[in-house]
């Protein structure tokens, strides 16, 4: 696998540079669609996985990359053309807008910083790095092995799934060794992240949880690795992959130029503070409020890059591993607030589940996340938009819920328990405030 270099058409495409890898900077690209008629990408990883990672994580938001004949490493995504590069990064000249790195430079016109996770890789064939670290289609002879396609992955987010089914499905036996007590704390709620495992387990992908590599990784017979879990279990495995997600990449930002500290600071559209062409995203960056974002001055003038803002009216996002999809539509988060209520229904099968995240004060809905279903984006667009009614929005949920094999039994099902809850809701409530204007009358 080669650095690839884009060809600059005569009519030039915008230049996205992309540092770092992660799931958020998937979404970054995506929420970006819209706003170009044409985007080239070039993305710097030193791990030399990218194009596997990244195809992997554009899979579970229902995008296909395709390769472009006769260009090796280059790739289409709609109206994005992507490239990879596995040089290392030397620094970064903001003023001029370019990045220089070992054995060349390169101009941008935006740069994305990804501040998500490190990404460290040990392989069976470490001789030949550049050609293993992508999967082939087909395989020497000790391949055939079982140890041999045995994949460990030490992690516990989304980009850790996707990366898991993506192994599954070259053949490999993927396991994903994680710290926390489940899969994907802070990106999905603990429902949901359960009725992933057990789907990911009926699908071939072994799970330890409450678990981390601890011994140093040892070469052994064969070129095989193997490796000590905190369980005590002895694992030898072909490939091992650590998404640290305490350890992210240097953003090779002169960040003191416009604050003290290191840490990333960006307004609500992700631009970093002082910088009006250079991006963030990831866990760990601060988003500022607008008024600090504005009182901030910037490099090559605030407006010389400036790009419209989003059209979309509300979030909505799709995740699909394999034949398992979950939608969310409006601020669905895995944490709630003392001021909201959620609903949550599961099928009795395990891969279909509906929530509804609604005001405690007025009981209009905040977020809709399906797991197996789905409803029209017009629908949810103007009952979002409309701050309709949690009780009414059920009453009237099969008018936008698309059409498939559980769905009208799962809006009865659904009706059915949230009237029994909602009822109770209800009592709490009226309770709650007759205390209060009672206190409030003899305080």
């Amino acid at each position: 696998m080669i650095n690839s270099i884009l060809k600059i058409s005569k009519e030039k495409s915008p230049h996205l540079v992309v540092v770092g890898l992660g799931l958020s900077g998937v979404d970054f690209l995506i929420g970006w669609q819209e706003r170009f008629k044409d985007l080239n990408v070039t993305i710097f990883d030193k791990s030399r996985t990218s194009p596997f990672l990244i195809e992997a994580l554009f899979l579970i938001r229902n995008k296909k990359l395709f390769p472009i004949s006769g260009e090796e490493s280059c790739y289409q995504m709609e109206n994005f053309t992507l490239a990879y590069n596995f040089s290392k990064i030397n620094s970064i000249d903001q003023e001029k807008n370019v990045l220089y790195y070992k054995g060349g430079a390169i101009n941008y016109d935006y740069l994305l910083i990804v501040s998500e996770f490190e990404l460290k890789v040990r392989l069976k064939e470490v001789g030949n790095l550049t050609n293993s670290a992508f999967p082939k289609n087909s395989y020497g002879p000790d391949f055939q092995n079982f140890n041999a396609k045995k994949v460990i992955i030490e992690g516990h987010g989304l980009a850790t799934m996707a990366m898991a089914l993506k192994y599954l499905d070259y053949g490999y036996y993927p396991s994903i060794v994680c710290k926390h007590s489940r899969l994907a704390i802070g990106e999905l709620p603990t429902e949901e992240a359960w009725l992933f495992s057990k789907y990911f387990k009926r699908k071939g992908v072994e799970l330890y949880f409450e678990t981390r590599i601890e011994k140093p990784i040892d070469k052994e017979e064969d070129d095989l690795i193997r490796l000590q879990i905190t369980n005590g279990m002895d694992v030898l495995a072909g490939k091992v992959v650590v998404v640290d997600d305490e350890k992210v990449g240097p953003t090779f930002l002169n960040l003191k130029k416009f604050y003290s500290d290191a840490d990333l600071k960006t307004n609500a559209g992700h631009c970093v503070l002082g910088y009006s062409n250079v991006y963030a995203v990831g866990d760990k960056i601060t988003v500022v409020t607008k008024e600090e974002a504005e009182s901030f001055t910037y490099l090559n003038g605030r407006d010389k890059f400036k790009i419209e803002p989003c059209t979309e009216n509300f979030p909505s996002k799709q995740y699909v591993f394999k034949d398992l999809s979950w939608q969310t539509y409006g601020k669905i988060s895995p944490e709630w607030g003392n001021d909201t209520q959620n609903f949550y229904w599961e099928h009795p099968v395990g891969d279909i589940s509906f929530r509804l995240h609604y005001r405690k004060d007025d009981f209009s809905i905040k977020g809709i996340a399906c797991l197996g279903l789905r409803f029209n984006k017009t629908y949810m667009a103007s009952a979002l938009q409309a701050n309709s009614k949690a009780h009414d929005f059920i009453n009237s949920m099969e008018e936008g819920l698309e059409q498939n094999y559980y769905s009208s039994e799962a809006c009865s099902l659904i009706k059915k328990s949230f009237g029994i809850e909602f009822k109770k809701v209800i009592k709490t409530y009226r309770s709650s405030l007759l205390k209060r204007i009672v206190k409030k009358l003899f305080s």
